[in-house]
């Protein structure tokens, strides 16, 4: 059996500080930063990390709400689903992922867009 992606990349530990970072980057972008005036930042710093675990095949159980619905009141445009992607992809390179492991990452994260974006 194959290792999965959580823990080719450090598992939860990883994945916390990608979080931390990510969150830094994208609250300090004026383009995105409105979209966290009013969000509690502690509870979705935990859905994100629960997400980010689901996708990279760890043992954790995402509980937010389903990505249509989560994101619906923010019209996010394709500009800004492709920024956030870029921080994310920052925050997991800084945090020592390989480029594979980025790579698999983005892809699976890809997958929601059309959700995130209302489509």
């Amino acid at each position: 059996m194959s290792e999965s992606v959580y823990a080719a990349i450090g598992g939860q530990e990883t994945i916390e500080a990608v979080v931390t970072d990510f969150y830094q980057m994208v609250c300090y972008d004026h383009q995105l930063n409105q979209y966290f005036d009013e969000t509690d930042m502690d509870s979705l710093r935990d859905h994100q990390i629960e997400f980010l675990s689901m996708v990279t095949g760890g043992p954790v159980d995402y509980s937010g709400a389903e990505m249509r619905e989560a994101h619906a009141e923010f019209d996010i445009i394709q500009a800004e689903f492709t920024l956030i992607t870029e921080y994310l992809q920052r925050a997991l390179a800084q945090n020592g992922v390989s480029e594979t492991n980025v790579d698999k990452i983005l892809s699976t994260v890809a997958t929601f867009e059309a959700a995130i974006l209302d489509q």
